[in-house]
């Protein structure tokens, strides 16, 4: 097998990257996912690097235990490079003790998956990491859009209750800051904290378990149509002068 293989190419899909040094395992994951996705594979950390900086990705499914460059390396990298740093990363290994879970969270990895994996729990999580990527390639081509009248803006107010309107608003927020792209993310993933966990009372252990199911933007909904939470809403304060935000 070469280093780099296009396991099924799918125009138009979401593209994954499959890193593991065991052949056998890329085409087992493969095999489970390549109907509904673009599926590229590298047998390596140094390759995967490659892939990722220079194609457009979705999700990044990675093996921890590598030779040379392992997989928590690979993804303190990728977190740490403008051009990868928001693909999700899920990991996918035999390492299964509560510090590698930890440890690989802490690297900023989307989930964590150990072998062997059910088909229908891959599917699930690859599903949510997709959702996560697309919407925040959404969420930059709105802020350029709005980006020409943001400089006229001193201060602003906001309230808030929807994931939807979080996004918007945080494509908003991220647009007047000096680098856009790169505070994007982390303002997003406040304010969906706002709503998901300040107001919903979803805790981390519930959302991985919804996210595994596939079900975690189904069951925000559910809570925010409960009459109990009918009036819970987040608030977005923003003052912007010529030294700060």
């Amino acid at each position: 097998m070469s280093e780099v293989t296009n396991v099924s190419t799918a125009a138009d899909k979401p593209a994954i990257l499959i890193v593991d040094d065991v052949p056998e395992n890329i085409d087992v994951i493969g095999n489970i996912i390549k109907s509904e996705y673009d599926v590229f594979a590298a047998i390596n950390g140094e390759v995967a690097l490659r892939v990722a900086q220079s194609n457009t990705l979705d999700a990044i499914l990675l093996d921890v235990m590598m030779p040379g460059m392992d997989g928590f390396e690979v993804c303190r990298h990728l977190k740490q490079d403008t051009r990868t740093e928001h693909v999700p990363v899920i990991f996918v290994t035999a390492l299964d003790t509560p510090d590698d879970v930890a440890r690989g969270l802490a690297l900023g990895a989307f989930f964590y998956l150990t072998k062997p994996v059910a088909p229908a729990q891959l599917r699930a999580v690859v599903a949510s990491a997709t959702a996560h990527a697309g919407a925040y390639r959404s969420l930059g081509q709105e802020r350029l859009r709005m980006i020409r009248s943001l400089g006229l803006m001193e201060q602003a107010r906001f309230r808030f209750r929807t994931l939807e309107e979080a996004d918007h608003l945080a494509a908003f927020a991220a647009g007047i800051c000096p680098e856009p792209e790169r505070n994007l993310l982390g303002i997003s993933e406040l304010m969906i904290n706002a709503v998901e966990h300040g107001n919903l009372g979803i805790g981390y252990d519930e959302k991985s378990l919804f996210n595994e199911r596939g079900t975690w933007r189904q069951e925000v909904e559910r809570r925010l149509a409960l009459p109990e939470n009918a009036g819970r809403y987040a608030t977005l304060q923003l003052e912007r002068d010529e030294r700060q935000i």
